[in-house]
């Protein structure tokens, strides 16, 4: 069911979760793309709308290049809406069924306990991982995950372009 959130008109629907769902709309006053995330009317206990509350005070905290901007937070009849920027992404589920793969590793990119982004890997067939794989895997994500806390802290923001590492993911072999 689509919603009819007064100065948004509501494009698609690309998430329903058991909480919540997430929309791709467009502000009408300036003409704005923007994902719009719901709590669904029945999740709309005080605790659950205290949560969606602290989830935007903490996304007005956040000063990082690469967090995503949350605009407002809309309440219209009882339901949180939050407003968010969208930069047209697509969802890895969409990115991954392009590609011939089975099995697929997705590992994130953690700095003191942020995650600050992630890697997978896809194969042909399932793998079974050895252990020495595994720590191979965890030291390329744990350097990658370090580099890119250097670009964050040196305010380097050149947005990665999540198709491109997954056509660069496909060409490796291990």
């Amino acid at each position: 069911m689509m919603i009819a959130l007064p100065g948004f008109q509501i494009v698609t629907l690309l998430k329903a979760g058991v909480k919540a769902v997430i929309y791709r709309g467009i502000k009408v006053k300036d003409q704005c793309p923007v994902i719009i995330k719901e709590l669904r009317p029945e999740q709309c206990t005080p605790n659950n709308i205290e949560q969606f509350k602290h989830e935007y005070a903490i996304a007005q905290r956040l000063n990082i290049a690469a967090a995503l901007i949350v605009y407002a937070l809309e309440m219209h009849q009882g339901i949180p809406y939050l407003i968010m920027e969208d930069f047209q992404a697509r969802s890895l589920e969409e990115i991954y069924a392009q590609y011939d793969f089975n099995a697929w590793i997705s590992i994130p990119l953690m700095v003191e306990g942020w995650a600050v982004g992630g890697i997978s890997l896809g194969f042909t067939q399932p793998q079974q991982l050895s252990g020495e794989d595994q720590a191979f895997i965890l030291a390329v994500a744990q350097q990658c995950a370090q580099a890119i806390a250097v670009g964050f802290q040196q305010h380097i923001s050149k947005p990665v372009d999540p198709e491109e590492l997954v056509k660069a993911i496909a060409s490796l072999t291990i």
